[in-house]
């Protein structure tokens, strides 16, 4: 079996100036988790998943640190997790390094870039 076989058509994308609320309106709608990202001429740029959106400043779900982790964490740690937790663009929370496959990728192979690279979707 190739990919072709399993995967979902047509695919459903957003733009980077898309919002989060709209992000999230559709992954309700269109009971997804995830869509990618592309730009006007629609090459791809990234991804966003359900996980991108899973500490929101505006659900209360934001990560909490223990003051003294927050000592140790890394500065640039810290302002990226809040920009991503605040942000309102999709360009702020999407994934950009998209390990892609083709239509004809066979499955053993997709089956290795998802356990090679951690990831849930290709």
């Amino acid at each position: 079996m190739k990919a072709r076989d399993v995967m979902v058509s047509p695919v459903i994308t957003m733009k980077p100036s898309s919002s989060v609320k709209e992000v999230a309106k559709t992954f309700l709608e269109r009971r997804i988790s995830a869509v990618p990202v592309v730009d006007d001429q629609g090459k791809l740029v990234g991804i966003v998943s359900d996980g991108d959106l899973m500490h929101r400043g505006e659900a209360g779900t934001q990560r909490q640190r223990p003051w003294w982790l927050r000592l140790l964490t890394a500065e640039e740690t810290l302002a990226a997790e809040y920009v991503k937790a605040h942000a309102r663009k999709v360009a702020d929370v999407m994934t950009r390094d998209v390990i892609t496959a083709t239509a004809d990728t066979p499955l053993y192979e997709i089956a290795a870039l998802l356990e090679k690279n951690s990831i849930k979707r290709v």
